[in-house]
């Protein structure tokens, strides 16, 4: 019987909650097996054809992270699927059991929910670093998005309050922002492997009432990230990110693709920042790998026969 060799790892980069599928490589049956191919840590080439080994970067700002806990905590969600009626969020902190949290009567609609969380009466999540989340149907797990991580170090806290508007992403992660504002920004809507070596990128259009506007980024960086960089702080990722930028571009189409020299790795995150004409915000986007799930490729290389 066919396994796949991933495993699904929360994580934040830049603020940006993610799911990362990391390529397990401590089977062995596989590490053991010379017909399996064993892939390196991917080659970043710039401009100039130099090239540079991911493997080799070096660490910099090992100092841990500051923040505070907040006192309390709001939740928003938006979903034009109409679904939200029948939607909960679902909340847990490191070592607390996760509890689905009913959406606050008054705001509840079916595109939009909203959860308060107060630390003084949920005194388990007091001192917590982190607040993990998904949003689910209610009484069943069907349909429940990536569980997301919100770090509070990488967000302001007003007052304290934290307040974040979240909306979905791509595939079945939620994207969390910190003002409903930036939900509605233009950005990269789709991002995802069309082949081993093709990016497609779809981005927003307008609604009619808005004049069916349809965006093009003035710029875009493509990173490569590794497992090393995903387990490094957020101060750490802040000073080595540089060396993980795979490839730029100034798009010139609504609908354009990203192409590659060499094969993807499914052990690598590929994520897209973005810029849109009139807008200060970096957008980002977590590029889906799907696709590649179906290839005879990852047949081949990322699952083995076993029991």
């Amino acid at each position: 019987m066919k396994k796949k060799l991933l495993a699904i790892a929360s994580c934040t980069i830049g603020g940006l909650a993610m799911v990362l599928p990391v390529a397990i490589s401590s089977i062995p049956e596989i590490v053991n097996n010379p017909t399996v191919e064993v892939l390196d840590d991917p080659v970043v080439y710039d401009e100039g054809n130099k090239t540079v080994r991911l493997d080799l970067v070096p660490n910099r700002a090992d100092e841990a992270p500051s923040g505070e806990t907040p006192s309390r905590v709001k939740l928003h969600y938006h979903n034009d699927d109409n679904q939200c009626l029948n939607r909960r969020f679902y909340t847990w902190v490191t070592g607390i059991d996760g509890l689905e949290r009913m959406p606050i009567a008054s705001s509840w609609s079916s595109t939009d929910m909203e959860i308060e969380l107060d630390y003084s009466e949920i005194t388990d999540y007091q001192g917590s670093t982190s607040l993990f989340f998904i949003i689910k149907m209610a009484g069943t797990w069907a349909g429940q998005s990536a569980d997301m991580e919100i770090t509070y170090a990488d967000w302001t806290i007003n007052d304290g309050t934290l307040e974040l508007w979240t909306v979905p992403g791509e595939g079945n992660s939620v994207e969390i922002y910190a003002t409903k504002e930036e939900t509605e920004f233009p950005k990269i809507k789709t991002a995802k492997f069309i082949d081993w070596k093709t990016i497609e990128c779809v981005c927003t259009v307008d609604p009619a009432e808005k004049g069916g506007k349809a965006w093009i980024p003035t710029d875009y960086t493509l990173y490569a990230f590794d497992k090393t960089y995903v387990t490094m702080s957020p101060n750490q990722q802040k000073g080595n990110k540089e060396f993980y930028k795979f490839k730029t571009g100034n798009p010139t189409q609504n609908v354009f693709t990203i192409n590659f020299n060499y094969t993807a790795k499914i052990n690598v995150q590929y994520v897209i920042e973005s810029h849109f004409a009139g807008f200060d915000r970096t957008q980002k986007i977590v590029v889906s790998c799907e696709n590649l799930y179906k290839t005879d490729r990852f047949e081949q290389f990322y699952t083995y026969s076993g029991n």
